[in-house]
């Protein structure tokens, strides 16, 4: 790590990840033309962590669990005007990723967040076209494509002006923060790639994880942060992942969504709006942007709203039915 004219504060939100933790720090300090300063900010992990951390020369911020707990409590340790937050899993293959970051942002008007395209380390090359899909769309810079595995590469002022991460709900904070980021600014789009672990579609399942996701962004739509609160282990810490059962978590949705009133309505308008992954989909097997860019119809609200009513009545037998007769099936 050699100190330039660039300085950045890397934050990393950890909760026994002596696994991984070890190897990201080693690509950050072997990252070029740029002063970093490290902060692991630890959740109260059980395993050799901190002891990682402070080997490698990282400061340590230890506070409660929670990731957008832990990752606000290490920016109040940053010293750096420019901020990066990455997951633990992460993985930088390229000693000039960060400067090329840092040099790409300060081109970008004030107000400006950036976030890298994923490659997702396998255990098994299985899978190929699913993992192509999610690294293609990862690429876009879209709203509802920003996860916080992409990283976050921010200037500190602009951060604090949006309030920092929000810390009411053990996950789902970089949707939240995504989505003040296009309200309030622009995302864009880092040169190169980080790599990231595909640990949990490969312990957990892979349709049985985006099948969650799905549920998750669904109740986060209609406001039912009492499905959020209530799934215990909806989300649990990756390294504690195993093998998911999907089917507690559509019968406890399927339980809410009846006393949530427009609920299947907001289901159908999360459909629609999401349509274009299918030809997200579609191009990312042809490898470029053909089917994307013909998409672009307008619609009156009028035609909205009643084709989400179809679509949310459409979706509700799908899922009262078959779906939940499939799930009971493949995990009895």
């Amino acid at each position: 790590m050699s100190t330039g004219g660039l300085a950045v504060s890397v934050i990393i939100p950890t909760l026994n990840e002596e696994q991984n933790l070890r190897a990201l720090l080693a690509d950050l300090l072997a990252q070029q033309d740029l002063s970093l300063q490290l902060i692991v900010a630890d959740g109260g992990s059980k395993d050799h962590t901190a002891e990682i951390a402070s080997s490698a020369g990282a400061e340590l911020a230890v506070g409660g669990a929670g990731r957008g707990r832990q990752m606000n409590a290490g920016r109040r340790r940053a010293r750096h005007p420019w901020l990066l937050f990455l997951h633990a899993d992460s993985r930088l293959c390229d000693a000039h990723l960060l400067a090329g970051a840092l040099a790409h942002m300060q081109q970008m008007p004030a107000g400006s967040a950036g976030h890298f395209a994923l490659r997702f380390d396998r255990l098994t090359a299985d899978r190929a076209r699913f993992y192509r899909h999610l690294e293609y769309k990862s690429g876009l810079n879209l709203r509802g494509t920003i996860n916080g595995d992409q990283g976050l590469l921010i200037q500190a002022t602009f951060f604090d002006q949006l309030g920092g991460f929000d810390q009411h709900l053990p996950f789902l904070e970089d949707q939240n923060l995504s989505d003040l980021i296009f309200a309030q600014g622009r995302w864009t789009l880092l040169p190169g790639h980080l790599h990231t672990s595909a640990r949990r579609f490969e312990q957990e399942g892979y349709w049985q994880r985006y099948f969650l996701m799905m549920l998750i962004m669904c109740a986060r739509r209609a406001g039912m942060e009492n499905f959020l609160h209530e799934a215990r282990g909806l989300y649990p810490q990756a390294a504690d992942s195993k093998h998911l059962r999907v089917l507690p978590f559509l019968e406890l949705i399927l339980a809410q969504a009846g006393k949530h009133r427009g609920f299947w309505q907001e289901m159908g308008a999360y459909a629609r709006e999401n349509s274009w992954q299918l030809a997200c989909a579609v191009d990312s097997v042809l490898g470029r942007s053909w089917l994307m860019p013909r998409l672009q119809v307008p619609g009156s609200r009028v035609t909205a709203r009643r084709s989400d009513a179809l679509l949310g009545h459409l979706l509700r037998q799908l899922f009262q039915g078959p779906i939940r007769l499939a799930l009971r099936q493949q995990e009895s």
